[in-house]
């Protein structure tokens, strides 16, 4: 699917059927099934029937997603080998499931009509100005963005229409039964309340220590609690491209040569503002262009003839992916209203308000810019010979330190640090580069080894890290660790007073006795009433503020499960708790008409992903799918 469209058009009625197509499962056919053929021609990546995605199509879709994953995870975690090949799954996947829908189109003999194509253009929301009507400013914008002339846009949207509408009869039929919709609301909208009592862990009395035999076993039982992690030694060169070359060290005649050599660079293209009139016939436009009089602006004739307001599309120059459109906008005098001139959209009628006459950026306007632009491509060129000479001498067993001296590398040494970024005082060591790619690569190299050469995630520079050794996980001697063992040991009582008191507060609960009695009595347990609350732990009524302290998973299930008048007991994060089910209430009228809506379309949204795969299985029957496993391999293994 097209990056522009999903980005752009997301209200769009073929991004809302194609989009949850496009993302399936990678099931569909089955990864085993397509991803070991072989034998095809060794420029086509996917055949599906007829359809033939050439390798260097397949590369480039492929790098596309890699480069998404090591912007959102890091360069270390996209580029493990399980990793890429689920990219390359991916990536097949979406071929796939496009060309065969695509397919399945041109067998039915679908033909998307150029009146369509406009109609559903112009009617997409988000290229529509604040008045609802089609906005060329925002169309011209998009394909700006995105450096597409419109018949490109135009060639890509015929295609997405073709895939909507082979699906869209079925996806249309479905609905949700209005039983399960009522019982989705139901069970998401029951509320229950309870009569709480909590027996605060804080609120018990810490029993008496015990002898070290006993303090000993309760260590042992729990000695990871009590084991140092696996500590590391680094050393770690970092070289980035800034403060190798500075703007300053630019030298005038080279900034001033760079301008006389790139003088096109600097001249301003002739600019022309131009608006214009949109109508669906060539008949409706030539009768308003009739009525012209000498002297008349665009938006004088569109107010004598009540056309409507007349659309700005900015200033274009001869480049512009509209003007490449409608090039007549190039060569209209200025002031001059055109004869009707034909697009994908539609018949215009053209004026140019005004024309910006080509001119040239002075030299001293321009010279600051090109100095630092010298400057970024000699740093990068510099880094870049850093680099070679870092990878030279770790070919040659040079030491970390002198290599960082020749390169002018910023040397880093860590003499203990564990996986989480800690030292063995388990203070945070903040001045990590990348720091959880460093990490990891940190811990996944060999002791008395380097990592080799690793991109910073920013591609501005390299590092190296030297594993200088490695202190395994060490269990620390029971005597550093007595008083937190004795703190857990207080912690575990504590905790178990709390659990007999509630125990026995729940067997004694009588069908009249009252909570408040038992706080009364007893000042270790807090009474309150716990909910309404849904199922979630969410707050059943506005009006009320779920108390998290007597909130737990373990609470929400028993308090579910039981019915009015039954009493449970689960632990929270301080303590126990002792409730009593007050009463149980179902959504309103209100609440279920609020629902309604949301649990339909939720439902019908799920049925319609269920048929469009079932759909698309069957059209996949007719379009055998042949991967070129060997290409596809080696495409994982180069990047």
């Amino acid at each position: 699917m097209m990056d522009f469209v999903r980005n752009r058009l997301k209200d769009s009625i073929v991004i809302k059927i194609l989009l949850g197509i496009l993302m399936m499962s990678f099931g569909i056919w089955g990864v085993g099934d397509f991803m070991g053929t072989g034998g095809l021609d060794p420029t086509i990546a996917v055949q599906i029937g007829k359809t033939q995605i050439r390798a260097d199509e397949f590369q480039r879709r492929y790098n596309r997603e890699l480069d998404r994953l090591r912007q959102s995870m890091g360069a270390e975690a996209a580029d493990r080998p399980n990793v890429k090949r689920s990219i390359a799954t991916s990536v097949v996947q979406d071929i796939t499931n496009t060309a065969t829908l695509d397919g399945a189109g041109r067998d039915l003999g679908l033909v998307i009509t150029q009146d369509r194509i406009r109609n559903e253009i112009r009617n997409e929301k988000t290229l529509q100005d604040p008045s609802g009507g089609f906005s060329s400013m925002m169309y011209a914008q998009l394909l700006r963005e995105n450096g597409m002339t419109e018949g490109q846009f135009v060639r890509l949207y015929t295609s997405d229409l073709r895939r909507a509408t082979v699906l869209k009869p079925v996806l249309d039929a479905a609905a949700a039964p209005k039983l399960l919709v009522d019982n989705l609301i139901t069970y998401r909208g029951e509320g229950r309340s309870a009569d709480t009592l909590l027996v605060s862990t804080a609120a018990m009395t810490a029993a008496t220590v015990p002898g070290d035999e006993e303090l000993k076993k309760l260590y042992n039982e729990n000695i990871a609690a009590f084991t140092a992690p696996e500590y590391r030694k680094l050393t770690a060169v970092v070289l980035t491209a800034l403060g190798l070359t500075h703007p300053e060290n630019v030298d005038e005649t080279e900034i001033k040569k760079y301008y006389d050599e790139n003088a096109d660079r600097y001249h301003e293209k002739e600019l022309r503002h131009v608006v214009q009139l949109v109508f669906d016939t060539e008949e409706k436009a030539a009768e308003v262009r009739a009525k012209a009089a000498a002297g008349d602006t665009l938006d004088a004739l569109a107010a004598k003839t009540k056309s409507g307001s007349v659309v700005d599309l900015g200033d274009l120059s001869q480049d512009s992916p509209l003007a490449a459109s409608l090039p007549a906008a190039l060569l209209l005098p200025a002031h001059e209203i055109s004869q009707p001139i034909k697009s994908d959209l539609g018949w215009h009628l053209l004026e140019v308000t005004s024309i910006s006459p080509p001119a040239i950026i002075p030299y001293e306007q321009v010279k600051e810019i090109i100095r630092k632009s010298l400057a970024d491509d000699k740093a990068l060129d510099a880094l870049s010979e850093a680099s070679v000479q870092l990878e030279d001498g770790l070919a040659a067993g040079t030491a970390l330190p002198e290599i960082a001296k020749n390169i002018s590398g910023r040397l880093q040494q860590f003499d203990a640090i564990d996986v989480t970024g800690k030292n063995s005082e388990g203070q945070l060591v903040t001045d990590l580069p990348d720091r959880e790619a460093f990490l990891r690569a940190a811990f996944s190299t060999t002791p008395g080894t380097d990592t080799g050469l690793k991109n910073l995630a920013a591609r501005n520079g390299y590092y190296v890290i030297h594993v200088e050794s490695s202190t395994p996980p060490t269990a620390k001697s029971f005597e550093s660790v007595r008083g937190e063992v004795v703190a857990m040991w207080q912690r575990e009582s504590r905790v178990a007073q709390a659990r007999e008191l509630a125990d026995k507060l729940a067997k004694d609960l009588a069908p009249t006795t009252t909570l408040t009695s038992i706080e009364a009595a007893d000042k270790r347990v807090s009474y309150a009433q716990l909910g309404p609350v849904r199922r979630m732990g969410e707050p059943a009524r506005r009006d009320y503020i779920v108390d998290a302290k007597r909130v737990s998973p373990q609470v929400l299930a028993k308090l579910f499960d039981a019915k009015v008048g039954d009493v449970f007991v689960a632990p929270v994060l301080d303590g126990i708790i002792v409730g009593r089910v007050k009463d149980i209430t179902s959504p309103t009228p209100d609440e279920v008409r609020e629902a309604e809506a949301r649990a339909a379309v939720e439902l019908k949204g799920s049925i319609q992903s269920d048929l469009a795969e079932q759909m698309t299985k069957a059209f996949a029957q007719r379009f055998p799918v042949e991967v070129n496993a060997k290409l596809i391999d080696q495409t994982v293994g180069e990047r």
